[in-house]
């Protein structure tokens, strides 16, 4: 069997790293030979595509430059050894999705171990988790230490970024995840001042997903950054506004999101039948919800914080 070609002990994801680069590509109806152009030969892009090659990092950046995907790290497609680092991360996200921290706690243990960061992205990626981690054991820790923590490590890539001004970059993935956390973090907040910053932010969010060419990727994303938002207007009795959002958050899971974020979408839709005067709707809505996925569906005790 022939061995995959490696770039500096890169090597290529098994093939899911070339069909997401193919499906950006097709999402802009862009050929195969008008991706290559001026980056490489044609051959060489058919098969980084496939999973037989890996692109040089000024040829990664070439293609996302191409594609308008500038944020996307070359670690975030290509795993340095071996597979098992990409398979990691993976686990790790997907646990803290779950809610299963301990599991995450365990699985940063055995990244910090085999895998410890180095660059600025992996070190907020794994800064991040951390941070996540104690704020969600950590009764005592409040929401402006969660917002001030990932801002921190944030600065780590953009030494510049203030949370009080307009976001005019195109996050990295653990940039949005920071940002995402400093939004939640003011949401803590009870000062009105707050609210309109976290809002700002996540709104802002919102739209530069929006135009990203990544569907399932982005998709996620935008459903975690939709809940938060209804979330935090049904808090603060913005119920106009979160009932709007509520229903873009549930288009968007006619394509994907998974059944553990569908369930926190609907305790938020119980929560503002009940504060507009619908608490037999609510009632019979979180029933449903407990016959289905089989947990008691109270209050969302936090926001999202993972996508």
């Amino acid at each position: 069997m022939e061995e995959r070609n490696t770039y500096h002990g890169y090597q290529a994801a098994s093939g899911p790293s070339g069909m997401m680069l193919r499906d950006m590509r097709n999402t802009l109806h862009l050929s195969r030979e008008a991706m290559a152009k001026g980056i490489c030969s044609v051959t060489k892009y058919a098969r980084i595509e496939s999973g037989e090659d890996v692109p040089t990092e000024i040829e990664f950046s070439g293609f996302m430059n191409r594609l308008g995907e500038p944020s996307l790290y070359y670690g975030d497609l290509f795993t340095k050894g071996n597979e098992e680092c990409l398979a990691l991360r993976a686990q790790i996200r997907e646990e803290a999705l779950l809610d299963n921290w301990d599991k995450v706690s365990e699985y940063l243990c055995s990244y910090s171990q085999y895998f410890p960061p180095v660059l600025p992205e992996e070190k907020q990626f794994f800064g991040f988790y951390e941070t996540v981690y104690c704020y969600i054991t950590n009764d005592d820790m409040d929401g402006l230490v969660l917002s001030e923590m990932c801002h921190d490590l944030l600065m780590l890539g953009r030494p510049d970024f203030h949370s009080s001004t307009d976001i005019t970059f195109v996050p990295t993935q653990a940039e949005f995840l920071l940002m995402n956390a400093i939004a939640v973090g003011f949401s803590e907040c009870s000062d009105h001042a707050y609210y309109e910053k976290a809002r700002s932010m996540l709104i802002s969010l919102l739209l530069i997903n929006k135009k990203r060419y990544i569907p399932n990727l982005c998709r996620n994303t935008r459903i975690g950054l939709l809940l938060n938002l209804c979330m935090y207007e049904v808090e603060n009795s913005d119920l106009y506004r979160a009932e709007r959002h509520l229903d873009l958050l549930f288009h968007n899971f006619s394509y994907t999101g998974g059944s553990h974020l569908y369930a926190r979408a609907l305790m938020c839709k119980a929560d503002i039948l009940e504060k507009t005067g619908r608490a037999l709707e609510a009632s019979e809505l979180r029933h449903s919800m407990y016959s289905v996925f089989h947990v008691k569906c109270k209050k969302i005790d936090h926001k999202v914080l993972v996508f």
